[in-house]
Order: C-alpha cells, then structure tokens, then sequence
C-alpha cells in the first residue's frame, strides 16, 4: 500500500491511549472536587477560615498520633539485649537489604519455561 508506515500506527495507539488516560483523570479530578465542595458545605466548614481549617487539622493529627516506646537492649535476658542490639545496628540493615537486592536478581534470572539445557 502506498504511504504505509508502521509508526503512524504506533503514534496513533500511543495518542488514542493517552487521550483516554487523560480524559479519564480529568473526570476523577471533577467528580473528586465536586463532593469535596459538597462535604465541606454539608458540614458548615465553609464558615471557617483557611487558618481556623489548618488549626484543626493539626489538632487532628495531634490526637490521633500516639508515641511508640523505644526498646532498650538492656531487659531481659543477655540474649534478648544481644538480638535487640544487632536488630538495630545500621550493619544488619545493610545486610538484609543487600540479601532483598539478591533475590531480586536471582528470580530475574530465572523465568516461565525456559530451556532445561540453562542450570
């Protein structure tokens, strides 16, 4: 055929998909906005300021955060101290986060159906 082109092809799947992708974001965007307007009218937040919604939602988030105790090595018995010690050295999380890079590459060294002949 005269004046075919497979990238005309391609370009053309890339644009129909991102038009759509974008078509699609948009109308989330609309319909989130749009029940954020109603909820914050529903609720007489329009009343507030911008400062007095920010205080509040500080305050929110101050009564919903709860501290975590720190473990000390030192209860216990020596063993506990010891696993608490090395659990929290920088040098265990190098090394368990080297062993998690390891298996990555490992399992993408091997795949569905591959030949029997590789080991």
């Amino acid at each position: 055929m005269r004046g075919n082109n497979p990238f005309y092809i391609i370009l053309y799947m890339f644009l129909v998909i991102a038009i759509c992708l974008l078509f699609v974001n948009m109308f989330v965007r609309v319909v989130i906005e749009t029940y954020n307007v109603e909820k914050d009218f529903m609720n007489f937040n329009r009343l507030l300021t911008d400062e007095q919604r920010s205080w509040i939602q500080v305050q929110i988030m101050t009564y919903a955060s709860k501290p975590q105790p720190a473990v000390k090595p030192g209860r216990g018995s020596i063993i506990r101290a010891v696993c608490v010690k090395v659990a929290q050295s920088r040098a265990f999380e190098n090394f368990i986060m080297a062993c998690i890079l390891l298996n990555t590459v490992v399992m993408a060294l091997i795949w569905f159906d591959e030949p029997k002949e590789l080991p």
